[in-house]
This record gives C-alpha cells, sequence and structure tokens, in this order.
C-alpha cells in the first residue's frame, strides 16, 4: 500500500456536528471522520464523472484498493495523532495536574508517540500539560430561517475556525500511485463545494495546502508517521492504532476485541442526495469504534449499505481503518 497525505487549509470555518448530538447543528468539533470524507468524495464524483465515478471509488475501496484515515489536526510542520485509547501496564504516581491534563488531551504530537507509548509502560511520566493544542477557536453563529411562508425561526450553528498556521490533514492509502491525479482533483474540487455541515452557507471551504508522498518525504514527523504505518503494513507490532473511525465485518468482530482498548461513536446523518427520495431520510445508525482505539489483531472492515432499503439507490457508510503499528 503506497500512503499520501493531504495537508487542508481552511479558507471559511468548519461546521461537523457531534456525532452523539442528534439534532447537532449547535454543537461542532474541529475535525470529520473518514465516513464523511468518503461520502463527500463520492458526491463530488457523481457530480464529476456521473454514476459510474461512484461505482469506481467504491469498489476500489471495497476491494482494499483504498483507504482513508480521519482528519487530524497539524500546526505548522508539527502532525497530531489521536490520543491512543490505552491502559498502562504500570502504575506510576502522576502529579494530579498532569492526571486532568491527560484526561482532557485528544490529539498529541506524533513526536511525543513513544513518550506517551513508553509511559504506559510505566518508564516515564507523560506531560500532558505540556502539548500545544490550541488549533482555533470554536465558536457559535446565530442565524435566522427566513421562508415565504413561515415566521422567521432563528437558529445557531457550531463553528471551528483554525488559526493561520494550522488545518487538518489525512491519510490515503493507494494500492496504485495512479490514482493518485484522479483523487486530487476530486479533493480540490470538494474544497470549492466544502465539507461537513451547512456547505450551503458557506462553511467547510479549503484548499489543498499538499499531497505528500510519504514514501518520499524528508520531513521528520511525516517520516514518523510513514514508519508506523509501515510497521502496520508488514505486521512488526504487538498493537495497532486505528487512525480511522471503522468497523471490523461482523466475522471480525470477536478478534477483533480481543485484549483491545477502544471508543465507540455513533455514526448517522442524513442522506446527501437528490435523487434517493423525494424527502430527506436518515442514513441507518451504526456505532464504529473511535480513532486512536487500540487493537491486538488488525481487521479489514468494510463498507456498509446504510440506506435500509427505503430510497432508490444504495447508500455507502465508509468503515475500512488504516492503522499505525506500535509495540507495547
Amino acid at each position: 500500500m503506497n500512503y499520501f497525505l493531504f495537508k487542508l487549509e481552511f479558507t471559511t470555518s468548519l461546521h461537523v456536528g457531534e456525532s452523539e448530538a442528534g439534532d447537532s447543528l449547535d454543537t461542532g468539533r474541529m475535525n470529520f471522520c473518514a465516513d464523511t470524507l468518503f461520502s463527500a468524495l463520492c458526491h463530488m464524483a457523481l457530480k464529476a464523472e456521473g454514476v459510474q465515478g461512484i461505482e469506481r471509488w467504491v469498489n476500489l475501496a471495497q476491494n482494499d484498493e483504498l483507504r482513508f484515515s480521519d482528519a487530524f489536526p497539524y500546526k505548522g510542520e508539527t502532525l497530531y495523532v489521536p490520543k491512543p485509547y490505552a491502559t498502562a501496564s504500570v502504575r506510576l504516581e502522576i502529579p494530579p495536574e498532569l492526571r486532568k491534563a491527560m484526561k482532557k488531551l485528544s490529539y498529541l504530537p506524533i513526536g511525543l508517540l513513544p513518550d506517551f507509548i513508553a509511559s504506559l509502560q510505566g518508564k516515564m511520566v507523560f506531560d500532558a500539560a505540556g502539548v500545544d493544542t490550541d488549533f482555533g477557536v470554536y465558536g457559535i453563529v446565530d442565524k435566522v430561517s427566513i421562508t415565504a411562508q413561515e415566521v422567521p425561526r432563528p437558529y445557531s450553528v457550531g463553528v471551528f475556525t483554525f488559526h493561520d498556521d494550522a488545518g487538518l490533514y489525512f491519510i490515503v492509502g493507494c494500492a496504485d500511485k495512479s490514482l493518485v491525479p484522479d483523487l486530487q482533483k476530486l479533493i480540490r474540487l470538494l474544497g470549492v463545494e466544502g465539507i461537513g455541515g451547512k456547505v450551503s452557507s458557506g462553511y467547510g471551504k479549503f484548499r489543498v495546502k499538499a499531497c505528500i508522498d510519504l514514501e518520499a518525504t524528508e520531513n521528520e514527523d511525516e517520516r514518523l508517521l510513514a514508519g508506523y504505518l509501515q510497521k502496520a503494513t508488514v505486521g512488526e507490532a504487538n498493537r495497532y492504532i486505528t487512525l480511522t473511525t471503522s468497523l471490523p465485518m461482523d466475522q471480525e468482530m470477536h478478534d477483533a476485541v480481543e485484549n483491545s482498548t477502544y471508543g465507540l461513536v455513533r455514526r448517522g446523518g442524513f442522506v446527501q442526495s437528490e435523487t434517493y427520495a423525494d424527502t430527506p431520510l436518515k442514513k441507518q445508525t451504526q456505532y464504529f469504534f473511535d480513532s486512536g482505539s487500540m487493537f491486538q489483531y488488525p481487521y479489514r472492515g468494510g463498507i456498509f449499505d446504510v440506506s435500509g432499503n427505503r430510497g432508490k439507490h444504495p447508500v455507502y457508510r465508509y468503515g475500512k481503518p488504516v492503522f499505525l503499528g506500535v509495540c507495547l
């Protein structure tokens, strides 16, 4: 598998509702999951290439020729990864202020991942309080819905605005490097339209700051990332950290949960298709393993039809993981 890193620079604020909130318009988070990205790219493929475009990208993903990670923050040249769901094998005395900082920490620089692993082994105390996680500002924007037949209705939208030196990146795994130019085209088109919620109001627009072949990079953080990805690919690890909010197939579930530490997140939302049904319909709800979940055995995951056979065509939710390989 060939891995590429896409760095996004947001030109407008981003709205992504919290997955646990059924009515998530006034909530917000600063990143999006791989299933959101995949659905948005399929939507762009339909516009650019027609139905054959969607079928092409879905088939590539189903055949393990294409993988996506969730989107994670970067700041300057520093790449952040999700804090692993893990339990220390050796208990150390940790000052209360560091314990609180660790609970609040969601992402850590990839350069500090060895220190975090060492803290799980009881070799050191991880200084969570010293981690810079100031990527931008969360806010709530008040708006008013005005239609010809209804009384004006106020509502609020939760948005995240990145600092100038910060943004999001995600990883794409390709079996064939020749796919990258077509994928770049779709991602650039998506940047013009926007990703996340309320794109019709101008949110979620970005430009592609860089597309980096991790096999050829000279950047220190990117080389570290490539090394962890390689360890997972060739099996030189005894634990696998998922970078994708993902779900094993039924036959994989027993092995996946064995000796694993993980979080679960709700995945729902509405079908974003003008041809699916006459009225907006919700996708089937599923619970996925959160990015940062740690497994003893890797799994393939799946592409799930979440239409419930209620509309005119299938609706796919992406659930195949990208793993980092580590040793505990």
